[in-house]
């Protein structure tokens, strides 16, 4: 099932859980009476129904479930609300940022309800239809997903959050001017100034959050600038916990 047809299903899907009585009596519409009007005489109850005239007992039948089935087809129709748009919770701080405003202009705004949901592979997620949308999908760092995803439908690109995005090792500006440190090669003879608290004998390289592209890049960047004598990679996350890799 493509994710045109998996979004299709859930919105029925959401629509019947949310307003039963409505779906039901479109349901009971589209199963007793059409058919009923369609088959006319050949399915009227007993002629002694109607004074020995199908036809007005097959109308008498009619006007009775339609007395039945509309007010509740209605009762579900005034009760309906949007189906829920569902984020992705990538569990970082700036997409929380994101998610949280967006929560607030399409709940305030647009009547819809909205749901972070945390995922195991958004990407995944995203392709199938699991969840509707991200607002940080940082492409650059999934090209080869990206492109395929893109080539084949599965998801798209609706709008810019951030212009350019870029991303870059970070140091305290006042530890660079200080130790005049301006580029990458300057940190090898400067590692005392982040070594940890475990290993005196290396710095601490934070690396991204687990998960994203960029987590793997690092340590091959480090290794290419031969920084791995004297630094050591710390799998982080963006609220400042930590753990040895």
């Amino acid at each position: 099932m493509d994710q045109k047809d998996s979004k299709s299903w859930r919105w029925v899907k959401d629509h019947w859980k949310r307003n039963p009585i409505g779906a039901g009596g479109l349901l009971i519409w589209l199963v007793v009476v059409f058919p009923f009007r369609l088959v006319g005489k050949a399915v009227a109850p007993p002629a002694r129904l109607a004074g020995r005239n199908p036809q007005w007992a097959t109308i008498a039948v009619t006007i009775i479930v339609v007395a039945v089935v509309v007010p509740l087809w209605l009762g579900g129709f005034l009760n309906f609300r949007q189906p829920t748009i569902r984020l992705v919770d990538g569990q970082w701080e700036t997409l929380s940022i994101n998610n949280a405003i967006a929560k607030f202009v399409i709940e305030k705004g647009y009547g819809y309800s909205v749901e972070t949901v945390v995922t195991g592979d958004w990407r995944t997620d995203l392709s199938d239809g699991t969840v509707d949308a991200t607002l940080e999908g940082w492409q650059q760092n999934y090209r080869e997903w990206y492109n395929e995803a893109t080539s084949k439908g599965k998801v798209d690109t609706l709008a810019t959050i951030y212009e350019n995005g870029p991303q870059f090792f970070v140091i305290p500006q006042w530890v660079a001017d200080e130790y005049s440190i301006r580029t990458i090669f300057d940190m090898e003879k400067h590692w005392e100034l982040f070594k940890g608290p475990e290993d005196g004998t290396r710095g601490v390289f934070h690396n991204c959050p687990p998960g994203g592209q960029c987590s793997e890049i690092n340590p091959v960047k480090l290794e290419a600038y031969d920084l791995y004598k004297t630094y050591k990679v710390v799998d982080s996350d963006s609220y400042g916990r930590s753990k040895r890799l």
